[in-house]
């Protein structure tokens, strides 16, 4: 949906066009003066989104998107200037409050820059990091981008080894480092001055604190209730043009299209292999609001194929079976939606997905749904590898040590919260970020889990509540009230079913699951009955995946070694996957990286 680069100060380095070129309704402003270049991409409404630009006065920048209530905008229709409504309003909110506490209005994912307000230059993230901008600094000049390949180029010397071997060990790298050794990344919840000599913080707006004050759980479920109806319906305005939900079979998506200003004028779409139990539940739901609702179907070689445009729209930090949109662009920007919603984030914030847990055990086995909070550990949702050289080893535990050290300062629930929040600070590096990064850049996505009730809802719910789905399960159940019928296809029961209901029908759903499964391994079905395919069956049968891992390029082969000590060109690709397909997916796309970057 919109990307932005910004460059303040005397440097070789200009901006590729192409770099920033994903889709055929690509539409970019760009402004150079002196010493300040910016270029901004978007995709969507101009009339909304457009930036305000003024070569002699204050410009406004925007990318991701602010979320305004049916005042603000109809305020926002009257503000004269150029630029779209939300810039314009921004611009607003800057001459009527200031800088200082201009964030304080600002809802959403989003980034703001602001240009020779009094002379100077700056940009605002939003609270929880949802929108990344990644600087570099150099002599006498600073570099800005949303897209952490447009401010490094060369090769070898700037690549930052104990990043991809964090990467290659954990699934993922933390804040604010990068793969490359002079990138990092800005602050959330800040506000940052930007010079040719420097940037620097000149205030963090947002904290995350631990306020639960010991509220009930019902309080809470009716206030999540709330705040999820009132989020969406700001997000379905019609002011913001037609509106579509990505719907699965689960309980998230269903819950984002009931509390939608108009649920019969949303269009759905659901991806899928074969039609299956996941996609029939999704046309159901569909069918009980009346929706619109489009299959988009994957071919069995959809992840390898779009590999390489995957690891390109992610800059290779999350793995290539993130690439779920790839493939898929210009296809859902035909539909002609404005305004994408999902559900994504709800397990890492009200779910305790970021927390240590375990199930528990009857004569040792373990009971389904039913989970206890586990001793602190650094595993704790992607399995760790430890297979980077012991050097490089060292170096990524001392990273992991430098995040982690304060979390023993704090005491039972505070801890437990603070473990989580530790994990999701920014929410851009949480594990499963990749395909989110794509929806950002390139879809028309308005997530509605990074709204400012939701997020001080996250701050006020005891990990311990949100586990079994507790206090989100019930929240959707009320705004679902009337069609909980509906089964969730994660667990083959009732939304509104309670934990002894759950578990006999994920017991029975597990038996029919098997079966299922057993009568479908036909060669070429890599079909399931959830949402996404066979990804061992994928690898194992795949025609493409032999031909791309036969042209990555030597040098790229040679820096995995570096890291890991492994000559993995050697080596057969079906035996790395075989022995551990999470490991394999991650070499292979920092592998696909590095071959881009040579």
């Amino acid at each position: 949906m919109s990307d932005i680069f910004f460059k303040h100060g005397y440097s070789d380095l200009h901006f590729d066009r192409s770099q920033f070129n994903f889709s055929k309704k690509d539409w970019i402003v760009e402004f150079q003066k002196s010493k300040f270049e910016i270029l901004l991409r978007r995709n969507d409404k101009r009339d909304i989104w457009e930036p305000v630009v003024d070569p002699d006065g204050i410009s406004i920048y925007l990318i991701g998107r602010i979320t305004l209530n049916e005042k603000s905008w109809n305020l926002a229709t009257q503000l004269s200037g150029n630029g779209g409504l939300a810039c314009k309003y921004i611009f607003y909110l800057l001459k009527e409050y200031g800088l200082d506490a201009l964030p304080n209005y600002l809802n959403g994912a989003f980034a703001v820059f602001i240009s020779n307000f009094k002379g100077e230059n700056y940009v605002i993230t939003d609270r929880m990091g949802f929108t990344p901008i990644y600087y570099k600094c150099q002599k006498d000049c600073i570099t800005l981008s949303s897209y952490l390949d447009a401010l490094d180029s060369k090769y070898d010397e700037n690549l930052d080894l104990v990043s991809l071997g964090e990467y290659l060990n954990y699934g993922r790298v933390e804040h604010p480092n990068t793969y490359y050794k002079k990138v990092k990344q800005l602050d959330p919840g800040s506000i940052y001055k930007i010079s040719d000599q420097s940037i620097s913080k000149i205030k963090t707006y947002y904290t995350f604190k631990f306020k639960w004050r010991g509220e009930k759980p019902k309080q809470l479920i009716e206030e999540l209730k709330d705040a999820i109806n009132i989020s969406v319906y700001e997000r379905t305005l019609p002011i913001l043009g037609k509106s579509g939900i990505f719907l699965s079979g689960g309980m998230d998506s269903r819950g984002i299209l009931a509390s939608a200003r108009q649920p019969s004028e949303i269009v759905t779409s659901t991806f899928y292999d074969e039609i299956n139990a996941e996609y029939e539940t999704a046309h159901e739901i569909a069918k009980r609001y009346k929706s619109t609702h489009i299959g988009l179907q994957r071919t069995k070689e959809h992840y390898i194929k779009n590999s390489p445009d995957s690891v390109n729209l992610m800059s290779g930090q999350w793995s290539v079976l993130e690439g779920h949109y790839t493939g898929f662009i210009d296809k859902i920007l035909d539909l002609d939606v404005d305004n994408w919603l999902t559900g994504c984030f709800a397990d890492w914030m009200f779910k305790g997905l970021a927390s240590n847990t375990r199930y528990l055990k009857i004569f040792g086995k373990n009971i389904p749904t039913i989970k206890r909070l586990d001793k602190f550990n650094s595993v704790y949702y992607k399995p760790k590898f430890d297979m980077t050289n012991p050097e490089l080893n060292i170096e990524i535990e001392k990273r992991k040590h430098t995040v982690l050290k304060d979390i023993y300062n704090y005491k039972a629930e505070e801890f437990d919260w603070n473990i989580e929040r530790t994990r999701l600070f920014p929410m851009n590096r949480e594990p499963d970020m990749g395909s989110r990064h794509i929806l950002a850049r390139v879809l028309r996505w308005d997530p509605v889990l990074a709204d400012n009730r939701l997020i001080e809802l996250f701050e006020r719910i005891p990990v311990s509540q949100k586990l079994e789905n507790y206090i989100w399960g019930n929240a959707i159940a009320k705004i679902c009230r009337g069609n909980n019928d509906i089964k969730d296809n994660n667990w083959g029961a009732r939304v509104d079913a309670n934990n002894y209901q759950r578990i006999f029908s994920f017991l029975k759903e597990n038996i029919r699951r098997k079966l299922s499964n057993k009568n479908s391994k036909s060669v070429g079905n890599v079909s399931t009955t959830g949402s996404w395919p066979n990804y061992y069956r994928v690898t194992l049968e795949s025609e493409v995946l032999p031909i791309i891992w036969k042209s990555l390029n030597k040098d790229s082969f040679d820096t995995i070694e570096k890291i890991t000590g492994m000559n993995y060109q050697k080596m057969s690709y079906l035996d790395i996957a075989k022995q551990n397909l999470e490991y394999f997916y991650r070499i292979l796309t920092i592998l696909i990286w590095l071959d881009r970057k040579i």
